[in-house]
């Protein structure tokens, strides 16, 4: 009796012990398949936000570069403008 309990305590311990190491190595695999896969993640976020960034300053470039040559042309217009008018003052001083 005491032969048949030692080897059913034998087969009991054999399994939990061999049940542990299957739980240990299947969550290792586990522990570095999810790092793999959030290092992945992380890289393709990290590429997504560059690009964004990137647009975002090369938005910014050109409507700066808009904004000044807006702004020349209206100093251009003024000054026609303002020629314009000195003509319009000089003839008309003229003729009278």
């Amino acid at each position: 009796m005491q032969r048949k309990v030692a080897v059913a305590f034998k087969l009991c311990l054999v399994l939990f012990l061999s049940l542990g190491a299957y739980l240990l190595i299947s969550n290792l695999v586990l522990r570095l398949t999810l790092k793999k896969v959030t290092k992945e993640t992380s890289t393709v976020q990290d590429k997504k936000f560059r690009q964004q960034v990137n647009q975002e300053a090369n938005m910014r470039r050109e409507m700066e570069e808009r904004y000044r040559a807006d702004m020349i042309s209206y100093q251009v217009v003024t000054k026609r403008l303002e020629m314009e008018q000195s003509k319009r003052r000089s003839q008309a001083g003229e003729t009278k």
